[in-house]
């Protein structure tokens, strides 16, 4: 659906005042989801400490909660941190290899699953679960799951700290989630005292080189065949770039790319660089609105070098060609990102972004509607005029020109846009506004 563009001009009567120009995007109104009806918390199992009719698995790295039972039955959730405080409740269902180990069970790891949110899993926190219209319950407390990770050593140092199962011991073992092509896991007793250490190491030659990125699971035992699991990792990044485009380039016409890049990992990414490359034949750049340093590295060939984009860090910008291919012909414009960063974790699908269509007869319909705020203001006082610019045609436009002559007695003294692209000049009692191509309705 075309989403309208909209300017905001704001004049002044008399000698004093601002003007502003900016674009908006009228999003959809957002609707509340109704809330999930969830039981009531299920009551703390009081008596003995890991005392279970049922296995219960919790990953606190990635907070998840899973466990073994027969299908189709529901089970109530409750996490409360170590002094007995609720965290959070929910109800899952029991599906065909539902367990996170494999079996017939459940897992709940995501906001649908728990009231009010995916609980915080931390060491201490108990866990409790029952299951509807039986009398089996389970519980356990998390246990802390402490390692040292060396990538250097490919080689990780482990300890458990969960005083209430000693003086026993628990089995211990070490999962290269993260490795390439397999390697071998290792699998040990210690004290849970939170002292007695292992160290699970491997070849890099013949076994696992750990690089930064990948994961590096620890998981412990109770009798009943429960567990917990931490997961150990040094942060690496994880960039992507997408394109976003105006709808059908118009023969003659003007064309707006929005590339939008990413770093969705949990490390920096450095020397980051975009690239826009294009047939030269077909397409000719016109300019940008991005703030980094610009070059073009040959014809069809332009970057942008954004330097360090830090983890969880995201942005966009638009690029503005002029369409030279005729009629009926098919242009492509592809998007490219890359990082200096050795570890970095993106699939070759996240750094390339393609496109391409076919040029259409020139179409454009641009068209202006124009309000003020307040209607009649007081000598000296201020005039907003919001101005709605969108092309309503099928095509991309060309060059789009706004011109604003303002009412006697008044002076614009500035203007500004949150719509990128726009650049002008104000004279007097006149603006003069142009853009590239004109946002689609």
């Amino acid at each position: 659906m075309k989403r309208p563009f909209c300017v905001i001009l704001v004049i002044v009567s008399s000698l004093v005042g601002l003007m502003q120009l900016t674009h908006v995007l009228q999003a959809a109104p957002a609707v509340a989801a109704p809330a999930a009806a969830l039981p009531s918390a299920a009551p703390k199992a009081r008596a003995i400490i890991q005392a279970a009719s049922f296995p219960l698995h919790v990953n606190y790295a990635h907070n998840w909660i899973s466990g073994d039972y027969p299908l189709q039955h529901t089970v109530y959730l409750t996490v409360t941190d170590p002094a007995g405080n609720l965290k959070a409740h929910g109800a899952v269902q029991t599906l065909a290899g539902g367990s996170s180990h494999g079996g017939d069970g459940f897992f709940a790891g995501s906001d649908s699953d728990w009231f009010p949110t995916v609980p915080d899993l931390a060491p201490g926190d108990w866990v409790y679960a029952s299951v509807l219209g039986t009398a089996d319950a389970a519980s356990l407390q998390i246990g802390a799951i402490d390692g040292l990770l060396d990538v250097a050593a490919d080689a990780i140092t482990v300890s458990i700290d969960a005083p209430w199962l000693l003086p026993g011991i628990v089995n211990v073992d070490c999962h290269p989630w993260g490795a390439p092509g397999g390697a071998p896991g290792y699998n040990f007793f210690l004290r849970p005292d939170g002292g007695d250490r292992h160290v699970c190491r491997w070849d890099p030659q013949t076994e696992w080189d750990i690089v930064p990125g990948q994961d590096l699971a620890v998981e412990y035992y109770l009798p009943d065949r429960s567990s917990i699991q931490n997961v150990f990792r040094l942060p690496a990044p994880s960039v992507s770039v997408f394109q976003d485009n105006a709808g059908t380039p118009a023969e003659s016409g003007n064309y707006r790319f929005t590339i939008a890049y990413s770093n969705w990992g949990d490390g920096p990414a450095e020397n980051v660089v975009v690239d826009s490359l294009f047939s030269p034949a077909d397409l000719a750049f016109l300019t940008y609105t991005a703030p980094f340093t610009h070059v073009e590295v040959a014809p069809g060939l332009h970057r942008w070098q954004l330097g360090t984009l830090p983890a969880n860090a995201d942005g966009k910008f638009d690029v503005y060609m002029q369409v030279l291919a005729p009629n009926g012909q098919l242009i492509t414009h592809t998007a490219r990102i890359t990082t200096s960063n050795p570890y970095n974790t993106s699939y070759p699908w996240d750094v390339t972004y393609p496109w391409s269509d076919f040029v259409a007869v020139n179409a454009a319909d641009a068209r202006a509607m124009m309000y003020a705020q307040p209607f009649d203001p007081p000598p000296g006082g201020t005039m907003t005029f919001l101005i709605d610019a969108c092309n309503w045609g099928a095509t991309s436009s060309g060059w789009v020109t706004l011109t604003g002559t303002l009412p006697l007695s008044t002076t614009a003294l500035s203007w500004w846009s949150s719509s990128p692209g726009w650049s002008g000049a104000l004279a007097g009692s006149t603006v003069v506004l142009t853009k590239p191509t004109l946002g689609d309705c």
